[in-house]
């Protein structure tokens, strides 16, 4: 790359042809490794004959002894597949895998290209870690580890993924910021973090024959319509195949076979890459025959800046994360609350001209999802900022709202209709009774522009400040719910600027009926929530909403900007009524803002008393992330609704490291209350041993958390 002409420095790094190699560690393979690939043979991994074949057959597919000798030939693409061993002592300790795993460590060579990438600073170097066998229950333990092992291991040579039009990489840019390594992480949860770029899809042409080969990638590069990283895969091996058997008993017969196909693959990718995406080429015996004119090649598009095309995780975590039953246009796009529904079995499309023209077409209506990362649902009744953005989404695109929802649950449930019957009805009536339809959407429209908008009379005085004081006062006491404190019904969120209006308001009249009612409201509803599943009393600060009037069952998703509002709330209840109470509050909200969403975390001992192992475990990750992670002061904006089972599995659900079974109480509190009369245990507190369900603290079917129910928050 150092020696490419000056006109070529400056063009996007997408637009360069670059060389790599297929499976890159093929030639380190552990003999006495359990067969990970193909799954027809894992039963055989018992028999040395079996694994020695599928050792044979994966080396096949490389010429070279290690990894540094790849670089210097060449190559600068690496397709790293990751592995954990089944039973290693080691409890972080990782390997690559090609058939088998191999016998050095993900670590060490890591290492080794590291120092490579310091002796050559010009020459960009990719990494694209994928598959993560064998990570199970334990992926978000080992993810972390890898990720702040590679942050800290490559530092300031790892090249940020591009979010606007001028952080486009190009080798001069690169050059200029003495960054020359870029890794692709086929997780979403790494991906969040600027320095790990999202999965580079890779284009297989497995076959023995050269001509399918070629048809196989033309016909999938057809689909690759955007400039990002694209890898073709000149794959000439494949273990399905069992014409490729005979030529792995025989080594040298197949080398020869690839070597006779693979220059006229070459031929064909390098015109494939003058008029598609393709910019990377990755094959068996990797930098084969390669020629200067092969070594990078700049190919001239419209310099538009692209929306990247990706593979994204949705439900991170699982072994194999390279294969979707589904995948829909939003793979192609940035955002992260897209690319969570990029394997959606729905035909999503990115707000844009596309889906208006195709809707119009089709004489067909938009289904509209308006959200973000860390949530679940579409549009939410009270948020105001989303159902503002919704109506500029269809003021601005001419189109007329028929339908709008909260949320719909997957199925019919007792007297709410399912989404699919919700969807059903619509389409009846837009084929049917259209102009009704067409109604109904106007009077939606209507009440979204009545509800965002701002006017005022024509030559009208600005109101005084008491009494648009006295005005907020009166709404908020004709909402006020006196049980258990908040405003109006379900969904109800903390709403901590309306409680600082009431302190404030009290400290303006609190000498009258008025001001001790707003402080009342205002230290009531305080109360309420601190004491309600809306506060998470282990792993502290305060959830989202809570989806009943009790501020019982909440949506699991922490935002930064809640807790700091809140933690100003707390801290002025504490100082007007002086109780302690407020105050705990108010540090429990500090503590968990400046551990768990702080780039720079606190160190945190936690008592061990009443929590089980995944909550100490918990605390130990956060602590041992201290120590290791390079901060940078800032804050991270939310956390996740979803999280994985306790118990293990590839999906994440709402809440699931939130909630816990009667028997997990049971065990955890089944010490006797020192002092109290009756020998009553601690568990008596928080769950009746008789009932069916503990009021006030089972999750319901009926709530968007359904998913965890026969749980306690």
């Amino acid at each position: 790359m150092s020696r490419l002409p000056a006109d070529k420095l400056n063009v996007p790094l997408w637009n360069l042809v670059i060389p790599g190699s297929h499976d890159s560690m093929s030639y380190d393979l552990d003999i006495n490794s359990s067969i990970i690939e193909p799954d027809r043979l894992k039963k055989y991994s018992h028999l040395h004959c079996a694994r020695s074949l599928v050792r044979k057959w994966a080396r096949t597919q490389v010429m070279f002894t290690n990894i540094i000798e790849q670089l210097n030939a060449g190559a600068r693409y690496f397709d790293l597949r990751i592995a954990r061993k089944q039973n290693d002592p080691d409890p972080t300790r990782l390997y690559f895998y090609h058939g088998l795993l191999t016998c050095t460590d993900v670590e060490t060579v890591l290492w080794s290209i590291k120092e490579w990438a310091e002796q050559h600073p010009k020459e960009i170097i990719i990494l694209a870690l994928s598959h993560f066998k064998g990570f199970g229950s334990n992926a978000p333990q080992l993810h972390e580890h890898l990720t702040t092992f590679i942050q800290n291991l490559f530092s300031s040579r790892l090249v940020p993924k591009p979010i606007r039009k001028e952080d486009t990489p190009t080798l001069q840019k690169c050059w200029n910021q003495n960054q020359n390594v870029i890794v692709s992480y086929d997780y979403s949860e790494a991906t969040k973090q600027p320095v790990f770029w999202f999965k580079i899809i890779y284009f297989y042409g497995d076959c023995m024959d050269p001509s399918k080969v070629e048809e196989l990638l033309a016909k999938d590069l057809k689909f690759a319509t955007q400039v990002y990283f694209y890898v073709c895969g000149l794959n000439l091996t494949l273990p399905e195949n069992t014409g490729a058997v005979s030529y792995v008993v025989r080594w040298k017969s197949m080398a020869s076979f690839i070597r006779h196909s693979l220059s006229e693959l070459l031929t064909w990718t390098q015109a494939q890459a003058a008029k598609t995406p393709l910019n990377i080429v990755a094959s068996d015996l990797p930098c084969l025959r390669l020629s200067p004119t092969h070594t990078a090649v700049c190919v001239h598009r419209c310099p538009v800046f692209p929306r990247s095309s990706v593979v994204f995780r949705m439900a991170s975590g699982s072994e194999e994360s390279s294969s979707h039953k589904h995948t829909n246009r939003l793979s192609q796009e940035r955002s992260p609350y897209l690319l969570q529904h990029a394997h959606n079995p729905v035909d999503w499309y990115p707000w844009g001209q596309e889906a208006f023209d195709k809707a119009k077409a089709e004489n067909k209506p938009i289904f509209l999802s308006v959200g973000y990362s860390t949530c679940l649902h579409d549009v939410r009744a009270g948020d105001q900022r989303r159902r503002r953005m919704a109506h500029e989404c269809v003021a601005d695109s001419g189109a007329e709202a028929l339908h709008r929802r909260t949320y719909f649950p997957p199925r019919d449930h007792a007297r709410r209709p399912g989404l699919k019957t919700v969807l059903g009805r619509i389409l009846e009536q837009w084929q049917k009774n259209r102009p009704a339809l067409e109604s109904s959407g106007d009077r939606i429209l209507a009440a979204l522009r009545q509800g965002t908008a701002v006017s005022a009379e024509p030559g009208a005085n600005v109101p005084l400040a008491p009494d648009v004081a006295q005005r907020c006062f009166q709404q908020l006491a004709q909402s006020y719910e006196e049980e258990y404190g908040g405003f109006r019904d379900a969904p109800k969120f903390p709403s901590p600027v309306n409680l600082m209006f009431l302190l404030s308001f009290w400290c303006e009249k609190r000498s009258s009926s008025e001001g001790a009612e707003s402080l009342q409201m205002a230290l009531h509803t305080l109360r309420m929530m601190a004491l309600g599943g809306i506060h998470d009393h282990i792993a502290q600060g305060f959830h989202r909403y809570s989806t009943d009037s009790s501020w019982h069952v909440p949506h699991f998703e922490k935002m930064l900007y809640d807790q700091a509002q809140l933690a100003v709330a707390y801290i002025t209840a504490s100082q007007v009524s002086g109780e302690p109470f407020y105050a705990d509050v108010a540090r429990d909200i500090l503590q968990y803002v400046s551990r768990d969403l702080s780039d720079k975390p606190t160190s945190h001992a936690c008592k061990d008393g009443f929590l089980n192992s995944r909550v100490r475990h918990s605390f130990k990750k956060m602590d041992a992330k201290t120590q290791i992670r390079c901060p940078s002061g800032g804050f991270y904006s939310a956390e996740d609704a979803d999280s994985v089972p306790v118990s293990g599995g590839p999906e994440k659900r709402e809440g699931a490291f939130c909630v816990w079974t009667a028997s997990e109480v049971r065990e955890l509190l089944s010490e006797v209350v020192e002092g109290a009369t009756g020998s009553p245990r601690w568990q008596t507190s928080s769950c009746t041993t008789t009932g069916s369900r503990s009021r006030g603290m089972w999750l319901q079917n009926r709530t968007p958390t359904a998913s965890c129910a026969g749980r306690m928050c």
